[in-house]
């Protein structure tokens, strides 16, 4: 599962993955006891990394661990947090020490990173020389956070975003469920859902933006490519979900993050993700979809975390967290090479990488273009500071006497 050059340029894998099995025969097995069957397979290849973020699909994660450890015995898992130092809009502080304290978590680990994390900076480039281009590009987090997966396994929360909260928007999924009322946007978004693909090909090339990078003849080739993607789009919930696991960016995806595991000599699960609980979703919500996300959480996760967690609105925004003093000062050096010009105008997207607010789906491009330099002998060696314990690494855990932070 290679980028295309048109991937790397417009931001993302695009496509469908034909070769996706159908979803397996669960019989009478729940969500949760599929989901659980996952975690459960982590905790027992200890250290088991939850990365913990502190939103509602991190957060059942780490109850859900948190729990079976201790009434299985085993070793407990590993809460482990990346913070951004001067990242707007990624503090996520409260609810994170709200879903520790309620989960009863062993032992949370919280790394502070400032422009170390960018797209193309120290953490970046040793995987990206390793590795080359790879989706999703903020792999940095990753790294940081499977060091001390080492020869274990890490828990993600890929997945939740579509499978839990993908369908359609909010109130028009409870209007589904016959939760709601209808409201007169909710006809719009009903219609365009059981209007007829060619109908909903029309009106997503109508209300296609064009990167501002892109060539005409390559934004045309994008659009066809999403618009051939997005007409197929499933407008019954069980149908939607694995229409979402042959998305080929959901494959890109667990292939990226498997590589990073191996390099730790670790696995990588993803509960929210996995082909098992998917299927056991899709039976039990069929196809009006049982409301929007945060009715599926409750159904789900009731036992395991407070209300408010479960149905707090909003979330934190990484993408200025990425794109930081590394990023801009390749572009203003770039010398033009490294891209397929056919496909995009290297000024235009040098002036897209010094927005004040940068396009995350420039990111790729912006990767593929340092790789190259580097490779041309453009760019310094690479060190590997998370190899080389150059990134900080405070240590707390609620458990111990003190109470206070300890520096590894």
């Amino acid at each position: 599962m290679k980028l295309t050059p048109l991937d790397i340029a417009g931001g993302f894998p695009l496509g469908i993955n034909h070769d996706e099995p159908p979803l397996p025969d669960v019989g009478d097995l729940t969500p949760l006891a599929a989901f659980e069957d996952v975690v459960r397979t982590a905790l027992r290849h200890p250290p088991c990394v939850v990365t913990f973020s502190g939103g509602r699909d991190s957060a059942a994660i780490l109850a859900v661990a948190a729990r079976i450890s201790r009434d299985e015995k085993l070793e407990a898992p590993i809460a482990v947090t990346v913070r951004f130092d001067g990242g707007l809009g990624t503090n996520e502080t409260d609810w994170q020490e709200r879903v520790i304290a309620h989960s009863r978590v062993q032992e949370w680990i919280r790394i502070t990173v400032g422009d170390e994390i960018d797209l193309v900076g120290p953490v970046a480039r040793p995987l990206l020389v390793r590795y080359g281009v790879m989706y999703p590009p903020h792999t940095p987090l990753f790294a940081l956070q499977l060091q001390y997966a080492k020869g274990g396994s890490m828990l993600t929360g890929f997945g939740g975003d579509a499978i839990i909260g993908g369908w359609i928007p909010a109130h028009s999924a409870e209007v589904l469920a016959m939760n709601a009322v209808p409201r007169p946007s909710d006809i719009l978004t009903l219609g365009y859902a059981v209007a007829p693909r060619f109908v909903r090909a029309a009106y997503m090339r109508a209300r296609m933006q064009r990167r501002a990078w892109l060539r005409p003849a390559a934004h045309r080739q994008y659009e066809e490519a999403r618009v051939e993607e997005w007409s197929t789009r499933p407008v019954y919930r069980d149908r939607f979900l694995f229409w979402q696991l042959r998305l080929r960016r959901s494959a890109v995806v667990e292939q990226t993050l498997s590589q990073l595991a191996a390099g730790a000599n670790a696995q990588a699960l993803h509960p929210l993700h996995d082909r098992r609980f998917v299927a056991a979703l899709a039976r039990d919500l069929g196809p009006r979809g049982g409301g929007d996300r945060t009715s599926v959480m409750r159904r789900l996760f009731a036992n395991e975390l407070p209300g408010d967690v479960l149905s707090r609105k909003g979330k934190a925004n990484f993408a200025v967290a990425y794109l930081r003093s590394y990023s801009r000062e390749f572009a203003r050096r770039w010398d033009g090479v490294g891209l397929d010009t056919d496909l995009v105008d290297p000024e235009l997207l040098r002036k897209a990488w010094l927005e004040w607010i940068v396009d995350p789906l420039s990111a790729l491009a912006l990767q593929a273009a340092w790789l190259s330099s580097f490779e041309r002998g453009l760019e310094d060696p690479v060190t590997d500071i998370v190899e080389t314990g150059q990134v900080a690494k405070p240590v707390y855990s609620p458990h111990r006497q003190s109470g206070e932070l300890e520096h590894s």
